[in-house]
């Protein structure tokens, strides 16, 4: 059975990837899957200070070369900055190789797992204390005001004090409903995650046997990062959210 990390892990990585997805906008969906120049280009990130690695060959013949992934922060400042050594391609691709024998061997599994993970995220959004205390405010604000125009009505107020609190209300009241937002698009998020889910699913379904070997195709659509935590260890996020360890 996949190492499945626990679900607060699962969640900040959820997370992690919503707010990248809101940087980049709309990149990551109009973006060729073969835009980058190599597979890993852009996945790597490092477990102890999250810069992103690039490509580095060693050895000068062709007998001896071997490619390998370094960390930038490392590369440009050195073990003080960063103290994470290089990792070999061919390493990393046979983790892969690994991670994905794993969910292919226990596909029932894993399926179900990463639904429930992201049935259970996301249940844990409707039920975030920050957006309880953002609903019962708004209900604050409309009575607020609410019983501001009555007063109003009743006793003629100043109208540029009755203008002034109207507006305070108000601007308070759209400041939440766009904190809010970020909440009430939960069942968007969890129909795009189960889509996800889907095409993975499809994918593992029509493999029959095991991988034998590094497949492009198949680490580009289903794994979202690759996160090194050590020399030997690496983390394997996939697209869902859930998360694979994997000895290098």
């Amino acid at each position: 059975h996949p190492a499945i990390i626990s679900k607060e892990v699962f969640q900040k990585v959820q997370e992690e990837i919503e707010r990248r997805a809101k940087m980049q906008g709309c990149t990551n969906e109009t973006r060729s899957r073969h835009s980058n120049k190599y597979t890993f280009s852009g996945k790597l990130i490092c477990g102890n200070c999250g810069s992103k690695f690039r490509r580095k060959r060693w050895g000068q013949t062709e007998k001896y070369k071997k490619y390998v992934w370094i960390c930038v922060n490392h590369a440009n400042n050195g073990n003080e900055a960063c103290d994470m050594k290089a990792v070999d391609e061919e390493k990393l691709k046979a983790a892969f190789v690994g991670s994905i024998n794993k969910a292919i061997q226990a596909k029932d599994t894993f399926i179900k797992t990463m639904i429930e993970n992201i049935n259970n995220v996301l249940e844990s959004r409707r039920e975030d204390a920050e957006l309880q205390e953002i609903n019962t405010r708004l209900e604050e604000l409309k009575e607020q005001m609410l019983n501001l125009v009555r007063l109003n009505l009743r006793s003629e107020l100043d109208s540029l004090i009755y203008d002034e609190e109207y507006q305070s209300l108000e601007q308070e009241m759209q400041e939440l409903k766009q904190r809010k937002a970020a909440f009430d698009n939960t069942e968007l998020i969890r129909d795009k995650a189960l889509k996800k889910a889907e095409e993975i699913e499809k994918l593992l379904s029509s493999r029959q046997e095991l991988l034998k070997r590094f497949d492009d195709y198949l680490f580009t659509e289903m794994v979202e990062q690759v996160r090194i935590v050590s020399l030997v260890e690496v983390e394997f996020i996939y697209k869902t959210g859930l998360v694979i360890r994997e000895i290098l």
